[in-house]
């Protein structure tokens, strides 16, 4: 007997994902006490620390109304927080009853700028919530007045709770200052003040969620937009660089010579164990993660390591990505948001050597004695304490690294 898991969370996860690690914004959350337990959980292991509370909607609060447990909890967050800005996430239990929180929150309008997010279970999945939970961010972009900063952009959809998140930021600061751009903001985000001085950057880069929240800019600052893949290998860090130099009118010659010395200085480090590469020709092995990370990675995989991607296992898709096709291109079997059987059925059938992919994966590749490489979310069982990306030209050495360690072993 088997069961079919969920391949992610829902809508209140992602909405919570966005605003976790943000400091000083408390987190209300209105709801039973179950709903604040699990997306608290995901998120304090994921190394985030959370500023979260919880309305505590109980039995009675379901026939008579659960407004009094909301005023409560605002109350008393305004109280020990002393916070001019919160974030009031709705659950499944007041969105079925007809709670009028809205009606409630309107009472508190003069005393602290709250977004609110009605993230019920049953209207949507993880990515949605967190598409949402972005766009809610342009209620707290301030206006700007000043000249856009030159060569300036705001990196879009790098999810704080992934791992490796902070020494792949650093990396694509380092990349990106390498040809003269600058990261204005990069949301979702720790500080309250990156959000707010978004409408200074130059460009968007959306990378992976966060369609609806550039859209939104376009309209309300003129800020054009651009999408891209997440750089992983020398062909996708190569690509992610070029799009935006080209975008910012960057000078391409430049750009050239820069590329070309990154790529000296990973062959150089790669020399000493050239004559090991080849063993991961033709490896089966597979991917599981959402649909940006897993397309950007089963490319690598393909086009430059010569890896056999036997599945890739999308775990949560967009409604504003459109690369499902172009996934497609790099394995003959991919699965969207099925169960965690399905997956280890098609492991064991095609002997699968490694898997990418996060905790979801972590009993399956146990169970069929296959390494496992952490790269996706979520993440609670994997500590990182050296700086060590998983992106840009640093991150491919990481990436073949943790590829020699687990198959030449």
């Amino acid at each position: 007997m088997s069961f079919i898991d969920p391949t992610q969370g829902d809508k209140l996860l992602g909405a919570f994902r966005v605003f976790a690690g943000l400091r000083d914004v408390p987190i209300i959350i209105h709801s039973p006490v179950g709903c604040h337990w699990g997306v608290n959980y995901i998120e304090t292991l994921s190394s985030i620390s959370p500023d979260a509370a919880i309305s505590v909607i109980k039995e009675r609060d379901v026939i008579f109304g659960g407004e009094d447990n909301l005023r409560k909890i605002l109350d008393i967050v305004l109280k020990k927080r002393k916070s001019s800005y919160i974030v009031v996430l709705i659950g499944s239990v007041p969105s079925l009853i007809g709670d009028d929180y809205q009606g409630v929150l309107n009472n508190y309008k003069n005393k602290c700028k709250i977004i609110t997010i009605e993230c019920p279970g049953f209207l949507g999945k993880m990515a949605l919530g967190y598409e949402e939970a972005l766009a809610s961010l342009l209620e707290w972009v301030e206006d700007s007045n000043k000249k856009k900063l030159n060569r300036s952009i705001n990196l879009i959809g790098l999810e704080p709770d992934v791992i490796h998140y902070q020494a792949n930021l650093n990396e694509l600061k380092r990349i990106l200052e390498l040809i003269g751009v600058k990261i204005n903001s990069c949301v979702p985000c720790y500080k309250l003040t990156e959000i707010k001085n978004m409408a200074n950057a130059e460009l968007n880069v959306v990378l992976g969620y966060g369609t609806l929240l550039a859209e939104k800019m376009k309209e309300r600052f003129d800020i054009p937009y651009i999408k891209v893949n997440y750089p992983i290998g020398i062909i996708g860090t190569q690509d992610f660089i070029q799009q935006i130099s080209s975008y910012l009118s960057i000078d391409q010659h430049n750009i050239k010579e820069i590329i070309e010395k990154e790529i000296e200085d990973i062959k150089r480090i790669c020399e000493p164990y050239e004559s090991f590469l080849p063993a991961l020709y033709e490896i089966p092995v597979a991917v599981s993660a959402d649909s940006y990370r897993a397309y950007a990675l089963s490319k690598w995989l393909s086009e430059e390591m010569g890896m056999d991607v036997k599945v890739i296992n999308i775990t949560s898709i967009s409604r504003f990505n459109n690369n499902l096709e172009a996934i497609k291109r790099y394995s003959k079997t991919v699965l969207v948001e099925e169960s965690g059987h399905k997956f280890e059925e098609i492991l064991r059938d095609e002997k699968v050597k490694v898997v990418f992919g996060g905790d979801m994966e972590i009993d399956i590749c146990k169970k069929l004695n296959i390494p496992l490489i952490h790269f996706s979310f979520p993440n609670t069982k994997k500590a990182v304490l050296t700086e060590v990306p998983n992106l840009g030209f640093k991150g491919m050495l990481s990436l073949v690294e943790s590829l020699l360690n687990n198959v030449l072993i």
